[in-house]
Formats: C-alpha cells, sequence, structure tokens
C-alpha cells in the first residue's frame, strides 16, 4: 500500500513523468487504477498490454480472484511464469482500458525488474473472449 501511495504522490509532484516500460503487446506490468467509482476496478493490479500508441495503452487488469456463479466475463490464464505468486490469473475482460504509459511499472521480484509475458495461447484466449465480449449479437 505505501508504494501505491508513493507512486501517487510522485504523479501528482512530477505529472510529465515518463516510464521506462516500453508498453510491448502480450506484457504484464504493475498499475495503479487509483480510485474508481461504483464497481470499477481500482487501486494496484497486474495488467497486460493489448495495445500501444504514442503515451497510451490500451491493458486488461488480471486478477485471482474468480467466484463461483460470477457474471463478469474472464479468462483463465493458469499460473503466469516469473510473477511471484503462483496461483492462477484471470484477465477481467469487461474492464479493458486505456492508461498513459506512465502507469505501467515494470514487475521486481526481489528488487529486480522482470520482463513478464504471456504466451501466444494466452493471448489468443485474451482476443477470442473480448472479440465475443463486444461483439455479441444477442
Amino acid at each position: 500500500m505505501y508504494n501505491l501511495i508513493k507512486f501517487n504522490l510522485d504523479i501528482i509532484q512530477n505529472p510529465i513523468r515518463e516510464t521506462t516500460a516500453q508498453a510491448k503487446r502480450g506484457h504484464i506490468y504493475f498499475v495503479d487504477l487509483g480510485y474508481n467509482y461504483g464497481s470499477e476496478l481500482r487501486d494496484g493490479h497486474y495488467c497486460v498490454v493489448l495495445a500501444s500508441q504514442g503515451k497510451v495503452a490500451t491493458v486488461i487488469p488480471l486478477t485471482s480472484k474468480n467466484p463461483i456463479n460470477s457474471k463478469i466475463t474472464r479468462v483463465n490464464l493458469g499460473i503466469i511464469s516469473k510473477l511471484p505468486q503462483t496461483i492462477i490469473s484471470y484477465a477481467l475482460i469487461n474492464e479493458i482500458t486505456t492508461i498513459s504509459k506512465s502507469r505501467l511499472m515494470i514487475p521486481k521480484i526481489k528488487g529486480k525488474k522482470v520482463n513478464v509475458k504471456l504466451n501466444a495461447s494466452q493471448l489468443d484466449d485474451i482476443e477470442n473472449e473480448l472479440k465475443n465480449y463486444l461483439l455479441k449479437t444477442s
């Protein structure tokens, strides 16, 4: 929690801060989604980059929670190698959003930055479910 507060304070004090992240498609970054309204996702989450253009990136947040009978569209990604936790991750398709690249923080394990990337199968699963979610005909 302290890191999130420190990160937000840094953004307020240095609003033109540039990120060291490249925002590459399929890569996972830690993102502080801030405070949002209602049921919108908030606080810190790992996110996967789907697209990047200019100073913004389109991301889908990840979670480890999978409530039974949930109507929220999510994709089971399994265990993502290189992430500090060895738990199943889910992509929250309905929470797709575009953010400033300055929000992207490269994940760290034991103080060292690590590149975390989804495999082709995981990305395909996200894309297919995203198409279904956005292009529903009913």
